[in-house]
């Protein structure tokens, strides 16, 4: 690793107070842009850039493919464009009755959409042929269908063609190309070494969130001023999560399309050794305090008692001793207490952005408050001013520092407990 930057004498260690946090949400909201102003942040701190890095962007691309026009021809018969969708990660394709080709045919009793979810991820080369009598349907998957394939790489061979029919053809003839974008995000990292340099604490957030990201920001001055750790500290504040359509500029409303997509957590986590990171905190909303006993008594879908006690929730709880650890290095501090998170119907330990460094099978869990909500726009942002609590997020944000302690300190090691 390249490090850069460290300076020679420390500013007295410095205090998370609600007064600090506030004028760092304001800072954040007022225009710079928050790519900008934690590079700045880095820098003033004396950290190090991470993994050779010039400086603290950790750059990369973002591939979408979108198919173009594609010509179906069923039993000689050209089918109306109208009735013909596509997603093809393939750059051409050519298809014929004599081809390998997987036919799928969803029948007047089969729901097109839930066909279509089943089928979606395969590989290969699909034809999938639903029955008249689902316009409406098929023209629901044709939107999700027109969402580009997108990724860090596209790899041909994931190619499906939609057709609205009711007949089986025995044959048919496929022809269509795809276009492809590129897109450039970048992720800002920045590193403070400790006496281990192959032991890693990643503190995370996705710039999506204020909350998150001033955390973050404020977890990198309260170390930097202190007296050198004894594991590597890693600060990564993640490219904002966004849908392919809104970074490839698709047309259609966003309540068309899945869940936003996390480049900047994926590209982060193969740049490293997993080996080496003994734990993963990705800081997700902490704007406000959520009253978690409304979620558990309209709970008919599941829940724990364990987490009314708890102010600050931890994805995944189960999944490792971490929790164990920062509950019992918080002690009986003022600081909120730590528990399980209280939806556990949302799957957010596999949804949020300590995912892709979880399945690599690292320690690696989100710390939130805010209140989650199915909606729309996929569990918004907490950004307005009126909801933000800047005394609330002091105490989460000194809560993590007494937590995370024993293991910042090599004095404890969590352990992975996988289920």
């Amino acid at each position: 690793m390249l490090l850069s930057g460290l300076v020679a004498c420390r500013p007295p260690e410095y205090t998370i107070t609600a007064e600090g946090v506030a004028a760092q949400v304001e800072e954040l909201r007022a225009g710079a842009g928050r790519a900008t102003v934690a590079a700045l942040a880095f820098r003033r701190l004396g950290l190090a850039t991470f993994g050779g890095d010039s400086d603290f962007e950790q750059v990369f691309t973002v591939t979408a493919r979108r198919a173009g026009e594609v010509s179906v021809i069923l039993d000689g018969v050209k089918v109306p464009a109208e009735r013909v969708a596509a997603s093809l990660s393939s750059e051409y394709i050519r298809w014929t009755d004599q081809d390998s080709i997987s036919v799928v045919r969803v029948g007047p009793e089969r729901d097109p959409m839930n066909a279509w979810l089943i089928w979606r991820g395969a590989a290969g080369k699909i034809l999938f042929l639903v029955d008249a009598q689902h316009v409406d349907r098929f023209n629901d998957v044709a939107r999700r269908m027109a969402e580009p394939v997108t990724g860090l790489e596209v790899v041909d061979g994931h190619d499906m063609v939609a057709v609205l029919s009711s007949a089986t053809p025995r044959a048919f003839r496929v022809e269509g190309s795809a276009h492809s974008e590129v897109r450039e995000m970048a992720n800002v990292v920045g590193l403070l070494p400790g006496k281990r340099p192959n032991e890693m604490i990643v503190f995370s957030a996705s710039r999506d969130h204020v909350s998150g990201t001033s955390a973050i920001l404020e977890l990198a001055r309260y170390y930097a001023r202190r007296d050198r750790p004894e594991r590597t500290l890693v600060f990564v504040l993640y490219a904002e999560r966004t849908s392919a359509p809104a970074l490839f500029d698709v047309s259609g409303p966003p309540e068309n399309y899945g869940p936003p997509d996390d480049f900047g957590a994926l590209h982060f986590s193969l740049s490293v050794d997993p080996t080496h990171i003994i734990a993963l905190l990705h800081v997700d909303r902490i704007g406000e305090p959520a009253d978690y006993r409304e979620a558990m008594e309209a709970g008919t879908k599941g829940g724990n008692e364990r987490s009314l006690a708890a102010a600050t929730w931890v994805t995944g709880y189960d999944r490792s001793t971490l929790l164990e650890l920062m509950q019992a290095a918080r002690g009986d501090s003022l600081q909120p207490a730590f528990g399980p998170d209280p939806y556990p119907w949302f799957n957010l330990f596999e949804l949020l952005s300590n995912a892709p460094m979880a399945e690599r099978g690292v320690v690696a869990h989100a710390v939130g408050t805010s209140p989650v909500e199915e909606t729309g726009t996929w569990f918004p942002d907490v950004n307005a001013p009126e909801l933000l609590d800047p005394a609330h997020m002091a105490g989460v944000i000194r809560a993590l520092t007494a937590g995370i302690r024993p293991v910042v300190e090599g004095e404890a090691t969590p352990i992975r407990l996988d289920r």
